[in-house]
């Protein structure tokens, strides 16, 4: 619809589930690095130097039931790179079917949202890293699905006297309608 041309879909996709990263507002794209990367800046990801687990819960707006689990794992593959793998779930609580006829309620549905995100990045050298990764984003609610396919590209750039200059790109959650 070329009216709609614009507007953002997905809005679960700008909610960074990682606690310490979330409080920058994502103003930290140029130095965040490990797992918590691949929700701001993927390049960040290249950081990893083992294996990197994570898990999260959050209560989203606290007394609406909106609940975040989030669960990730990032593993470096030799010289490669380091690849990633994310899957954050939203899900909203029961919340009741009304309409004009039964104000009341008749019943309830249950709204969730799931992204699963498969990320590669990589260190170019000890100054530049680069990273892509795709999300799968599916959302549910009671007889209606919605599906599609976001990709993510970023770069960081580590430079100064004392390497104490942090530039980052992040272009996120380029999709399908």
């Amino acid at each position: 619809n070329k009216a709609r041309i614009g507007q953002a879909g997905a809005p679960e996709m700008l909610i960074n589930p990682w606690a310490r990263t979330t409080g920058l507002f994502g103003m930290n794209t140029s130095y965040v690095g490990g797992l918590e990367a691949m929700k701001l800046n993927i390049a960040g990801l290249a950081q990893d130097s083992t294996t990197d687990i994570g898990l999260s819960h959050g209560a989203y707006l606290t007394g609406t039931s909106i609940n975040i689990n989030n669960i990730g794992i990032a593993q470096k593959i030799g010289d490669a790179g380091v690849i990633g793998l994310n899957i954050y779930s939203m899900s909203f609580g029961d919340i009741p079917t009304t309409d004009y006829f039964n104000p009341e309620g008749y019943g309830s549905y249950h709204p969730q949202f799931l992204n699963v995100t498969l990320g590669f990045a990589k260190q170019f050298s000890t100054h530049i890293n680069a990273g892509l990764s795709a999300t799968y984003v599916s959302e549910q609610i009671n007889n209606i699905n919605a599906l599609g396919l976001a990709f993510d590209g970023g770069i960081q750039y580590v430079t100064g006297k004392r390497d104490n200059f942090h530039f980052g790109i992040a272009l996120r959650n380029i999709g399908t309608n």
